[in-house]
């Protein structure tokens, strides 16, 4: 296999991407905006209700919320599977076929490129929340902390990725799968924590989104990343995490297996 080929495309797709860079901006400034906002209203609470708030102090709540807040700024993003429904839509599909890497590590390369990009792009709005709470903010205590939150990042990712490819794979058998793309990120949005911990909803709740894999968005990386889980907990979690990740690429793998059967028995 060679990796040259991959650095190749996304170099392409980060050139093409950067033709639509204001974009990106303003979805990404979007987001810190929402930030700042929120950010605001939980100081508000605290300066109201007391130094504790549901188990966390000023410092982890604003923490989180930031935190939470720019993961769901790369991760969440509005146009996520736009390219593989019309590749599908479109016939662009039948190219892809022909060249020498699979389609679905193609969309896997993309993906990856849209939220690097995104991530660069934040850079300077992210600099100014820093530079507003650098006295509240706070860092991992410990280089393991912060080496395994970045691995339920790396996590994250794939995941969130493999849930848009099942659904935009979606398009082998209707015309168009934005809508449901669109209710999932609504869902995701707040099933992930990226708004308030998720232990803050009602026991009802928090067992429901306990029980999806969305919470691996957000939720429990900020709770690995301010100290809320021990090490043992996060290994468990990161299994299950993996778990998940292995069952939704089984299921992606069956419906790429049935759909390219009809898109070639149409001679798309």
């Amino acid at each position: 296999m060679r990796v040259s080929k991959y650095v190749t495309l996304f170099q392409l797709t980060w050139q093409e991407y950067l033709a639509y860079r204001m974009n990106f901006a303003l979805e990404v400034f979007g987001s810190i905006f929402l930030i700042l906002v929120t950010t605001l209203v939980w100081k508000t609470l605290f300066s109201t209700q007391g130094s504790l708030i549901a188990g966390y102090s000023e410092h982890e709540m604003i923490t989180y919320v930031v935190g939470a807040g720019m993961i769901s700024s790369l991760l969440l993003l509005t146009a996520q599977g736009d390219d593989i429904n019309d590749d599908i839509q479109q016939g662009r599909l039948s190219v892809l076929l022909l060249k020498p890497f699979h389609a679905t590590v193609y969309w896997l390369i993309r993906d990856m490129c849209r939220k690097s990009l995104t991530f660069i792009i934040g850079i300077v709005g992210y600099s100014v929340v820093f530079l507003l709470y650098h006295d509240i903010l706070f860092f991992p205590t410990s280089l393991w902390q912060f080496v395994l939150f970045l691995v339920f990042l790396f996590v994250a990712s794939l995941l969130h990725y493999g849930f848009f490819y099942i659904l935009s794979i979606l398009s082998f058998w209707i015309d168009q799968t934005w809508g449901f793309r669109f209710v999932m990120r609504v869902v995701m949005e707040i099933a992930a924590g990226a708004l308030i911990p998720l232990n803050l909803f009602a026991p009802l709740w928090q067992k429901i989104f306990s029980a999806l894999p969305f919470q691996f968005f957000a939720y429990v990386p900020m709770q690995v990343y301010i100290g809320k889980v021990s090490y043992s907990q996060a290994f468990l979690l990161l299994g299950e995490g993996i778990l998940w990740l292995g069952g939704i690429a089984m299921i992606g793998y069956i419906l790429w297996r049935k759909g390219i059967r009809l898109y070639t028995a149409q001679g798309n």
